[in-house]
């Protein structure tokens, strides 16, 4: 039997452990509410059949949502909507290796940790996301890029060789690229973009890539102590990034900007790198010099395995937490070389303008795309054609916050979204994993579902899988069901 709850005072205590934060909108708004789900229960299947059971017993109409890591910055399936039931993945944690085959099969509740240890074991390596207890098939359904590795490893949702997904009426299919019929295929290739707005994915097989292809990696940390300061050393170092970085496929690099303006520069060298990795990076090391900032870390080549990288910033983002832990998250992108009007105005708004103090466990980041995840198979994510990926982590603890102050956050951060918008040859909140879902809409639903799914054609495959599995919109709570349905 499917253990479940059904209590109102459970499932509310469900969700305050689940939701690893809230939506700013919500307490920006003030409501007092915030830690609140509408669903009606939580279910807690333990495979594939149980989700598929669940699913065919349900009444047609009744909405289902699909919790993997918890770690949406909006809440959509967390809070779910009235009679709701809430199929909660955490019981499908299992992970497996075939080291002969090079692959790796997670299920549909498997988190970051889990996997990157068992491929760090097997001398692999997959182009993950930083945080440890990000859900992968939530992530990877997502769009979701990786910012270390993806310009030698691609998106992960280009690794993915089978899935298995069990659709809204609770039928169990298997999904791969060469899928006997052409319409189980583009399926495959749908799934791997459209979240769960199309049904639920319980187990991912992906092909992992050797350990060699990381060389080393490491960062230069910079207390720049002021805003100002940080704008000067980040302008800086974004010019670095763009004339060398960017145009050499054999490293990336991260700008991350810390809400006390501490700048951290991260280096990942891959297989292909022929040059000193230390000299590479003087340029990083003159401008502290030219901005009278110390550098108080400086160590290119700390980390010897895809692991240690992929591992580094975990023990930060444990430190990420509060009563809630308040969150907005917010992207800009461009598919071709920033000019200097754009690396100004990251230095200037998107950095500077940011209310970094008033929301102490805030980042801002700035990295490399491209490589890989630019040359490999096109999927439904807008991710898939930036060069550089800005990204805003805005995140504070909204105890001690009184609602004006909350709402003088989100006013600030609404301010510089908007300028965003006004760059010529940029895409903001184009990313399914870094923008916030439940901001009021500023275009028409097919733009904004050509947005994220990174073309037309794209948004109407998707539109299409949409109807035929899903018609009725079982899985309303995701937020692409309000351009697809």
């Amino acid at each position: 039997m499917v253990h479940e709850i059904t209590e109102k005072e459970s499932i509310n205590e469900w969700f305050s452990k689940r939701t690893w934060s809230v939506s700013g909108n919500r307490v920006g708004a003030g409501e007092e509410d915030v830690i609140d789900t509408k669903a009606e229960r939580v279910v807690f299947p333990r495979d594939t059949e149980e989700v598929s059971q669940i699913l065919s017993s349900l009444p047609p109409s009744q909405p289902v949502a699909v919790v993997c890591g918890g770690h949406s910055s909006s809440n959509t399936s967390t809070v779910a909507v009235a009679n709701a039931v809430v199929v909660d993945l955490q019981n499908l944690n299992s992970v497996s290796v075939d080291e002969e085959k090079m692959e790796v099969t997670a299920g549909g509740g498997v988190t970051f940790r889990s996997l990157a240890e068992a491929v760090g074991d097997a001398d692999g390596a997959l182009p993950i996301g930083t945080g440890d207890t990000v859900g992968v098939t939530g992530y990877l359904v997502n769009g979701g890029i990786s910012g270390y590795f993806g310009r030698r490893l691609g998106m992960l949702g280009q690794r993915v060789i089978e899935l298995t997904f069990v659709t809204a009426d609770g039928v169990i299919k298997i999904l791969s690229p060469s899928s006997s019929s052409d319409e189980d295929s583009t399926l495959f290739n749908s799934v791997l973009g459209a979240g769960s707005a199309l049904g639920v994915v319980t187990s991912v097989t992906l092909k992992m890539e050797s350990g060699s292809s990381f060389q080393s990696g490491g960062q230069v940390i910079v207390p720049c102590g002021t805003q100002d300061s940080a704008k000067r050393f980040a302008r800086l170092a974004l010019s670095f990034l763009r004339d060398s970085v960017l145009p050499d496929e054999s490293v990336s690099m991260e700008l991350v900007v810390t809400a006390d303006f501490t700048c951290i520069s991260t280096f990942i060298f891959y297989d292909s790198f022929k040059f000193d990795p230390i000299s590479y990076v003087n340029p990083i090391r003159d401008a502290a010099t030219a901005g009278n900032v110390p550098i108080v870390v400086d160590n290119v080549t700390q980390w010897n395995t895809w692991l240690e990288a992929a591992s580094c910033l975990w023990p930060i983002i444990k430190e990420m937490k509060g009563n809630p832990l308040v969150r907005m998250d917010h992207s800009m992108g461009t598919t071709t070389y920033p000019d200097d009007d754009l690396l100004n105005f990251i230095a200037n708004e998107w950095i500077g303008g940011v209310p970094l103090e008033d929301a102490s466990q805030s980042i801002v980041e700035i990295r490399t795309l491209g490589g890989a995840a630019l040359s490999g198979e096109k999927l439904p994510s807008g991710n898939c054609s930036s060069l550089v990926f800005a990204d805003m982590i805005i995140a504070y603890d909204a105890n001690g916050k009184s609602v004006d102050e909350r709402r003088s956050i989100k006013n600030s951060v609404d301010c510089v979204v908007s300028l965003a918008r006004e760059q010529k040859d940029v895409q903001v909140d184009f990313s399914a994993t870094h923008s916030q879902a439940d901001d009021p809409p500023v275009t028409t639903a097919r733009d904004r579902g050509i947005e994220i799914f990174g073309s037309e054609v794209k948004y109407e495959q998707i539109r299409h899988a949409k109807q035929k599995y899903d018609a009725k919109n079982r899985f309303q709570c995701h937020p692409f069901t309000s351009f697809l349905s």
